[in-house]
């Protein structure tokens, strides 16, 4: 009997081993066949990785592109400019950095209520707009009149936050998913040659104090006019190959009706 309820054992034992070997063979399998099928689609919808170069291989998709870089090269270089650039607005050093730094607690709070409101085209290039704006309007500010001449530079600094803000936002949603995170990379080195390219902007301060404020006021200017040509993203489908970021944006030109060849319009008509 006892030899018996051992053998019992040993052969209950022997089959649930083959259950589990089993079961964690066809779980594998599952497993296999799961990434088998996953790959197969995402190689049947485009979606394979790709680099920075394919975004200039393509027209609407280059345009944007180097409309983008510029953003990010024009805000990185303002917003650190304007940053280093309180020593030679005149008054108080110490003042005017504490304020410089405190309009940017404004400037990204007001994020929250917009950018979802008014979308991400009117906040970025409206910002960029106004902070062009303020900052050449304070470098033509007579000396006598200081205290005017940093309120604007101050509300220069603020709208540039906020762009510098919400360009994160408006760059990861225009580029196709297949690419967006080579396409944010990008960008951001171009927002550190800006960086290093302020420090040299406000020496021109040696040559003629308000010069770097000019300067700064006329590349956001200019960079949140050149904007208005990216198409807005709020709400919209985002595009995920590169096709589908190519036509993102496209202006559609209508084809004028043409009548068919031996037809003549009297002819439509007399048949209508």
């Amino acid at each position: 009997m006892a030899a018996d309820q051992r053998a019992d054992g040993a052969g209950q034992k022997d089959v649930e081993g083959r259950r589990q070997g089993n079961g964690k063979k066809v779980a594998e399998e599952m497993l296999e066949q799961l990434c088998q099928q996953t790959e197969a689609e995402r190689k049947e919808a485009g979606q394979q990785s790709a680099s920075v170069l394919e975004l200039f291989k393509f027209p609407n998709l280059a345009k944007k592109s180097v409309i983008i870089f510029f953003l990010w090269f024009v805000n990185s270089a303002t917003y650190y400019g304007l940053s280093w650039n309180t020593s030679n607005l005149g008054g108080n050093d110490y003042v005017n950095f504490i304020i410089s730094g405190l309009v940017e607690v404004p400037a990204y709070s007001l994020l929250l209520f917009t950018l979802d409101r008014w979308g991400r085209k009117p906040v970025v290039c409206g910002a960029m707009l106004i902070s062009g704006s303020c900052l050449i309007i304070s470098g033509f500010i007579p000396k006598s009149y200081l205290w005017l001449q940093i309120t604007f530079a101050m509300m220069g600094k603020l709208a540039i936050t906020s762009s510098y803000g919400a360009i994160y936002v408006w760059t990861t949603e225009q580029f196709p998913t297949v690419i967006r995170n080579a396409g944010l990379g990008a960008a951001s080195t171009f927002a550190r040659v800006g960086g290093i390219m302020a420090p040299y902007v406000n020496i021109m301060a040696e040559i003629y104090i308000p010069l770097p404020m000019i300067v700064f006021g006329v590349m956001a200017f200019v960079s949140g006019a050149t904007a208005l040509i990216l198409p807005e993203t709020l709400g919209a489908d985002l595009p995920a190959t590169i096709a589908d970021g190519e036509k993102f944006g496209k202006i559609k030109k209508e084809k004028p009706i043409k009548p068919e060849e031996g037809v003549t319009l009297n002819d439509m008509k007399e048949s209508a």
